[in-house]
């Protein structure tokens, strides 16, 4: 899904205030980039040991508890508030705490120390925490210069209505650069404010509002999303791009799309050096320089096959967007523990057949 650059400049501004000092306040600012905020909040102690005391937790659950610093209850969201947010106001709700209420989310946020943190042993604190509410709690991490946001999937318990089994899945995204955040980290942030839910289907209560959060970190949406709008791209550029070949390529039939399937397996390329930050080490500016002057030298003596300048619109979709945002943003894979994603095809089958 496409988003405005000033709606995304906004979510990458309150991710990287959460490097700050105070984690409620800027949770609280991020939630609310994403359209989220209510008034009914919990006076509890961000101590870990007192704060889960007082939400009646027994200390033993958690394993990693002395890597805490701080747990802070950023607020609760229930069904009520959603008509008001949807027409960009602040609720006019009660401010207390409603234990009961299975229908909303609790959102914490936690701080913890600077070491390393697996998927498992936050998956373990969320399992944990979520024992200990009647509603889903939505979990923020902060880890060192990293964060994490972590949704769980609760379903209804057969035996007994009024309880859930937090048992199922739980969506991690992980390791969010709160110094650069990655631009699929902000555009999963973005696909999961209440403005772009709204766009897609508006949230009357708030099983339609957690069932759009599920949809959205699915990980067959996330890959079917991604794929669709490069075979978009791909189906757009071999028939209606402005696309045109130097003399002494190819032009005949086929030439275009195999041109195009060349592009894009080297744009993939340069995506996958770049995401793992190869090559490794400094390189030596003398000799960079050296290799630099010497190419264009010899570019300079050799005939042009290929003009100076890419054409750049052949790269950027009227509707779909730019090619390179789509790998940039790599959303399929922005998610913790996604599977492998399926082949792709990028001929579409043609009518009639």
């Amino acid at each position: 899904m496409s988003h405005a650059p000033q709606r995304l400049a906004t979510i990458r501004d309150a991710v990287s205030g959460l490097a700050g000092a105070d984690l409620a306040d800027a949770g609280r600012a991020l939630l609310g980039a994403m359209g989220y905020r209510s008034p009914k909040t919990l006076d509890a102690p961000a101590a870990p040991v007192q704060f889960l005391a007082a939400m009646g937790m027994d200390t033993a659950r958690f394993e990693t508890l002395s890597r805490w610093r701080a747990v802070h209850f950023l607020f609760q969201l229930t069904g009520d508030e959603l008509p008001a947010l949807s027409r960009g106001g602040d609720p006019a709700t009660g401010g207390s705490f409603q234990r009961g209420a299975i229908d909303s989310f609790v959102i914490l946020a936690i701080d913890l120390d600077d070491g390393n943190w697996s998927r498992r042993q936050l998956v373990t604190i969320v399992r944990a925490l979520n024992r200990g509410f009647a509603m889903p709690a939505i979990v923020l991490f902060r880890h060192g210069d990293h964060a994490t946001l972590t949704v769980i999937d609760r379903r209804s318990n057969r035996r007994d209505a009024s309880r859930d089994v937090v048992g199922g899945r739980i969506s991690l995204i992980k390791d969010i650069d709160l110094a650069r955040p990655h631009r699929a980290h902000v555009e999963i942030l973005a696909d999961l404010s209440l403005a772009a839910l709204a766009r897609r289907k508006a949230p009357s209560d708030f099983r339609a509002l957690y069932d759009l959060w599920l949809e959205t970190l699915s990980a067959a949406e996330l890959n079917k999303r991604f794929y669709e709008e490069l075979a978009d791209w791909f189906a757009w550029a071999s028939t209606s791009a402005p696309l045109a070949f130097p003399k002494g390529q190819g032009n005949g039939e086929g030439a275009k799309e195999i041109a195009l399937i060349r592009l894009l397996t080297r744009l993939m390329f340069v995506w996958f050096v770049k995401e793992k930050g190869l090559p490794r080490g400094p390189v030596r500016p003398s000799r960079a320089g050296e290799a630099v002057e010497g190419a264009a030298r010899r570019d300079a003596r050799r005939p042009r096959l290929l003009p100076r300048h890419p054409p750049e619109p052949v790269l950027r979709h009227p509707q779909h967007g730019d090619v390179r945002a789509a790998l940039a943003a790599g959303r399929g894979r922005a998610i913790e523990g996604l599977p492998r994603p399926p082949r792709l095809s990028l001929r579409r089958p043609v009518r009639g057949t």
